[in-house]
């Protein structure tokens, strides 16, 4: 490529380009043996799958990259809803029809393992020998992990987004609340001159502000699912 564009928009480049019956994807880091392919082809010939993934056997890796991976998958299964395998590498070998699938999506923040896991079909995870080597410096660095993992929750998902409109609309309901008690310790006890109308102004005009991002927050929803124009079926058999 003209430039290093990211491991994901290669990926793309190279289902753009492959044209075989079959097509595998392997990193260029050999932390997976290729070989393991060959498992992989006879497993999808024996059991008749469109998809086979492979899953390390041990996430070979320091402590707190392995426990940051794990706490990671953990909260994107959560919003997704996807289920996605956190042992899970990009070996795998898949076939035409899984291919031209994956050619619909128009995302242009990328995230393979989710959208592998969005095509359907019929799909195995296959265990495999994971390597790695310290002395092998990751092109991955903290904050780069760290935009990748925001990229991911928020391409597959909008719960960040309704989470934070039930919040306003529960706090717009709570200012209610608020202002008409603050209106009735006024009639009923008094309180200090220019409290009641001040507070009452803030509140009501902080709940409307928080109904309006609650509103807004919903639009952005679907305008999230509109811009990202997922394919909203993929045929598997014509009878």
């Amino acid at each position: 490529l003209s430039k290093n564009w990211g491991q994901h928009p290669a990926i793309l480049a190279g289902l753009h380009k492959a044209t075989g019956d079959l097509i595998a994807i392997t990193d260029c880091g050999m932390r997976e043996d290729p070989n393991n392919l060959i498992s992989f082809y006879d497993k999808m010939k024996s059991d008749k799958l469109d998809l086979v993934i492979g899953v390390k056997d041990e996430y070979k890796a320091p402590f707190l990259k392995r426990f940051l991976s794990k706490s990671f998958w953990k909260v994107f299964n959560f919003f997704t809803g996807l289920n996605y395998d956190k042992n899970q590498v990009f070996q795998r070998l898949f076939n035409k029809k899984v291919h031209q699938s994956l050619l619909q999506f128009e995302d242009v923040n990328l995230f393979w393992g989710g959208l592998f896991l969005e095509v359907g079909y019929k799909k195995t995870y296959l265990p495999i020998e994971h390597s790695f080597d310290k002395n092998v410096k990751t092109t991955y660095s903290f904050f780069k992990s760290l935009e990748l993992a925001v990229t991911f929750i928020t391409s597959f998902s909008v719960t960040p987004l309704r989470i934070s409109s039930a919040l306003s609309l529960i706090l717009f309901f709570f200012s209610l609340i608020l202002i008409i008690f603050i209106i009735y310790r006024k009639l009923a006890y008094g309180l200090l001159a220019g409290f009641a109308s001040t507070m009452c102004v803030i509140l009501f005009c902080a709940s409307i502000q928080l109904l309006a991002i609650g509103i807004i927050g919903e639009y952005l929803a679907k305008n999230n699912a509109q811009t990202n124009k997922r394919p909203r079926y993929f045929i598997d058999e014509e009878l």
